[in-house]
């Protein structure tokens, strides 16, 4: 029992590391991948989960400002009483915050 749990992390590793090639190649191709991959910080890893996130539709975002409120980044005000903060929601989309 020990020698068959002892190889289930390394056939989940395997797996993993198989769908990361099938995601990189379907990421490579697509036709927007350019503009996701040169954005500054965006690499191996976050370029593919960008393009996941937002789509390809251009025309589902009117503006920045609405790629800002669906990922969350927008600043958000609240008030109590005389006490005043502001903070950023977090919506996880398909990005970790």
């Amino acid at each position: 029992m020990v020698q068959v749990l002892a190889q289930l992390p390394r056939n989940l590793l395997e797996g993993i590391a198989t769908l990361d090639r099938k995601i990189a190649e379907a990421a490579e191709v697509h036709p927007d991948f350019f503009i996701f991959q040169s954005l500054p910080g965006a690499g191996a890893a976050l370029a593919p989960r960008l393009l996941a996130a937002l789509g390809s539709q251009r025309d589902r975002y009117g503006s920045a400002a609405e790629v800002q409120k669906y990922s969350g980044l927008t600043p958000v005000t609240e008030k109590s009483g005389k006490k005043k903060w502001v903070h950023f929601r977090c919506e996880q989309i398909a990005l970790d915050c």
